[in-house]
């Protein structure tokens, strides 16, 4: 079998990915191809406590940049749990001169055995006041209101945020008590 060589199109970084498909918007197909306009909005993540791979949030941030420079249309961050990392990262992006939507990413933690594997996983820190909450319940339905209630993000929180929309990382959608965090978190985002 043939050894695959990249071609000169070839995509190795997530900005040459959103660049392709901004090509593909404008009827640019891998040369020397042209074809029809393809219509897709194309989000990329972002990371307020920073990617794990980068060496600061500031590097991460012109990683971010160079995704929206190549055509990306919003921005889903990471898990965020505190509204200020959050506004930082905001921040750090408005001085960058981005101006697409930034959604934050929010995610009830519902069971105190995820305060361990949660940071393990996706790199994230863990507010004390959640870690309290969680560790001094007494049954998991404890767990699962003091998660419900510190995950809904209010819009105390996170209003004045500009750019925000509502977003929601979740476990088991259907669920009845997160339908009722989910409905109460939109309906209060639109009022």
């Amino acid at each position: 079998m043939d050894s695959y060589r990249a071609s000169s199109t070839a995509i190795s970084t997530r900005s040459d990915l959103v660049a392709h498909v901004s090509a593909l918007n404008a009827g640019r197909y891998t040369p020397p191809s042209e074809g029809r306009p393809t219509d897709f909005t194309v989000g990329v993540a972002g990371y307020a406590q920073k990617h794990f791979e980068a060496p600061n949030l500031e590097t991460d941030m012109l990683h971010l940049k160079e995704k929206i420079d190549a055509g990306a249309s919003f921005v889903i961050t990471q898990m965020v749990f505190e509204a200020r990392q959050y506004a930082e990262l905001v921040r750090g992006l408005d001085a960058l001169g981005i101006k697409v939507p930034i959604v934050p990413g929010i995610k009830p933690v519902l069971r105190a055995s995820s305060l361990a594997s949660i940071p393990r996983t996706f790199f994230v820190d863990l507010p004390q006041g959640l870690i309290m909450a969680l560790s001094e319940a007494r049954s998991p339905t404890e767990e699962r209101t003091a998660g419900i209630e510190l995950g809904r993000p209010s819009r105390a929180r996170f209003a004045g945020r500009r750019r925000s929309l509502p977003s929601f990382f979740h476990d088991g959608f259907g669920r009845s008590g997160l339908k009722r965090c989910w409905m109460a978190f939109s309906a209060e985002m639109i009022s």
